[in-house]
């Protein structure tokens, strides 16, 4: 069983004029408390594991407009978590776990923003994120020990910097939107999962990092009134950027969960009917490639996936009646990559009739 209580507040304050600059500045405090309880009769585990944080942050962000045309974003948020855990594994012998650390961070953004004209944006941003450390799980040094795999007892804060330069705008006298980026994450110290084997568990593990390359591109059209197009993708180059030991992942190898290529496209029409009703269709479709997990080198992977869905059908201000048919072409790959037998799979083809009501 899991128990969490969380409890935020927030104060803010944002400028309120017409100048050159708009600022907001504010405070952030968050407290919060989670119980893991798990029993595992076969290892003998009877886990209990309790994490108490006490978070605070205060941040400051403005956007200085130079000229009508470029306009200059910059925020800084410093970040301060106090953290206690403890994890017991119930295992006789094996000793709780203990955390108490302080984890700061000092994370910047900018965005420079550039209109060329009425239709269009240029800009290139850049930010940093932050994530504290955390407990290793008592149960998975009770099972890792006597296996001889070395887990650490408690992993360190990770970061992430991530950089876009990017354009959106219109054309066709506004009826299409056009967008579209490239981007690159340079993920420090991320976490990864340690294989335990001859089990079903797992233990924590830092690794060195990853490192993301993507383009994405959004095309959206509207040729006349009631008829809607639109198309999106995305290139991914996700790697790890060295060896991780104790893990079967290798430097170069594919991110787990990571498709590099996945485009969706869709068309939808409205049409007026009698008495205040409407008409809808829609047809949509999403296709993404294989995805891996390195950790487990044994499981099979998630399959190239093809999507088709459709829907038509009448809705009024309070009541729609719609025919829906998802995954049209019936595809039967594996969403998921998993040992045999503990994959998820598409749903097969499913048509029905949806009734709404709103009131």
């Amino acid at each position: 069983t899991i128990d969490i209580e969380i409890d935020t507040h927030e104060l803010r304050f944002s400028s309120d004029n017409e100048g050159y600059l708009q600022w907001t500045a504010g405070l952030y405090h968050r407290t919060a408390e989670r119980q893991d309880v798990f029993s595992f009769p076969l290892f003998g585990l009877n886990a209990d594991d309790k994490q108490e944080t006490d978070a605070s942050a205060a941040f400051v962000d403005g956007t200085w407009s130079f000229t009508d045309q470029l306009d200059l974003s910059l925020g800084v948020r410093y970040f301060e978590d106090d953290l206690q855990a403890v994890s017991a594994s119930g295992v006789v012998g094996v000793p709780d776990t203990e955390l108490d650390e302080k984890f700061s961070s000092v994370n910047p953004r900018v965005n420079l923003s550039y209109r060329p004209n009425e239709g269009w944006m240029v800009y290139a941003s850049a930010g940093k994120g932050f994530r504290s450390g955390q407990l290793q799980p008592a149960a998975s040094l009770a099972i890792a020990e006597p296996l001889g795999i070395e887990l650490p007892s408690a992993l360190s804060e990770d970061s992430l910097w991530s950089y876009e330069l990017g354009a959106k705008g219109t054309l066709l006298g506004g009826q299409m939107v056009v967008e579209g980026a490239v981007y690159f994450l340079d993920w420090k110290d991320r976490v990864v999962r340690q294989t335990i084997p001859g089990t079903p568990f797992n233990g924590l593990a830092n690794s060195e990092g990853t490192e993301t390359w993507g383009i994405e591109f959004h095309v959206l059209y509207a040729p006349f009134d009631g008829l809607t197009l639109q198309a999106g993708g995305n290139f991914l180059d996700a790697t790890v950027t060295a060896d991780i030991p104790g893990t079967p992942i290798m430097a170069g190898d594919e991110i787990e969960g990571t498709s590099d290529r996945s485009f969706n496209a869709s068309a939808q029409y409205r049409w007026g009917l009698n008495n205040g009703w409407n008409g809808f269709a829609r047809l949509g479709a999403q296709y993404r490639t294989a995805q891996s997990n390195p950790a487990f080198p044994t499981w099979l992977p998630a399959d190239d996936l093809t999507q088709v869905d459709a829907r038509i059908g009448v809705e009024g201000e309070h009541w729609g009646l719609f025919l829906f048919a998802d995954n049209l072409l019936n595809d039967d790959g594996a969403i998921t990559a998993g040992a045999s037998g503990e994959q998820v799979f598409l749903r097969p083809r499913t048509v029905g009739l949806n009734l709404k009501l709103t009131y």
